[in-house]
């Protein structure tokens, strides 16, 4: 087993998808990935040790959706500041940074 599967054993990945198919399909492989590593998954964001959103800029209800979980997202991390959260996709190319402020 790999030095990175043992240190995942047990965390909890929430992904979370918005926006278009081939986000779904860039999903379904990070999800792969992630249990390849040993990581378990979790439909509830709260027991997430890693929290993943997979956004899309083309479609403006995607984004407003993904910009109306900032709060939640910063609830997370304040609470449990040893919770991952990564920004994937279209969003994270445009807006980079600003998920953080």
């Amino acid at each position: 087993m790999s030095q990175i599967a043992t240190v995942a054993s047990h965390k909890k990945v929430f992904v979370q998808t918005f926006g278009c198919q081939m986000n779904e399909r860039d999903s379904e492989s990070v999800r792969g990935l992630m249990q390849s590593r040993g990581y378990d998954f979790t439909e509830d964001i709260d027991q997430a040790d890693v929290v993943l959103y997979n956004t899309c800029s083309v479609r403006q209800h995607a984004e407003d959706r993904v910009f109306g979980r900032h709060g939640k997202l910063m609830s997370i991390k304040k609470q449990r500041p040893d919770t991952v959260i990564g920004i994937m996709g279209c969003m994270a190319q445009e807006h980079g940074a600003d998920f953080f402020r």
